[in-house]
């Protein structure tokens, strides 16, 4: 049976195929692609589709260009208070304090900083030890460079042996 499907199959196949390449008794296929659609029709569907995407593309740069520019046009307000901190907003305390903001001004929000008096330094060092100071030993710094080269040395070499076992 899955024969018999298989063999009616491929003779509807080669019959509709063969429609393609027979020519009719004008000179032409008996079949041709045109024949399933318009491609005058089709053509003008493109077209107007193509045209639909520039005017909707168009329409959205133009609408942020004319966000960018007022935005570019916002003024910032610039001024002092008593205790002679600088503040910088898009409202001011009066019509002295305005400044125009440059193109290539970023603005973000502030940040409080923190109080030195909230920072606690937690120390794992026992009290019999003696506080580390920022002096460097100058005696040490020859076994430093020579470790150094030392891990250096252990990098490279389990690079060259991670490489020759990926090949």
């Amino acid at each position: 049976m899955k024969q018999f499907l298989y063999l009616m199959i491929c003779i509807i196949i080669l019959s509709v195929g063969s429609l393609f390449v027979l020519k009719s008794p004008t000179g032409e296929p008996w079949l041709s692609t045109s024949n399933f659609y318009d491609s005058q029709a089709i053509s003008n569907n493109i077209t107007q589709f193509k045209n639909t995407i520039l005017d909707n593309v168009e329409s959205l740069t133009s609408d942020q260009k004319a966000k960018v520019n007022q935005n570019s046009d916002a003024n910032i307000y610039k001024w002092q208070d008593e205790s002679g901190a600088f503040h910088y907003s898009d409202q001011g305390n009066s019509k002295d304090d305005a400044w125009v903001k440059p193109n290539n001004l970023t603005i973000m929000p502030a940040i409080e900083p923190l109080e030195p008096k909230s920072i606690d330094v937690v120390s794992n060092k026992k009290s019999s030890e003696k506080p580390v100071s920022n002096n460097i030993n100058t005696s040490n710094v020859a076994e430093l460079i020579a470790d150094a080269k030392n891990v250096q040395n252990l990098l490279d070499n389990r690079k060259k042996e991670m490489d020759a076992r990926l090949k």
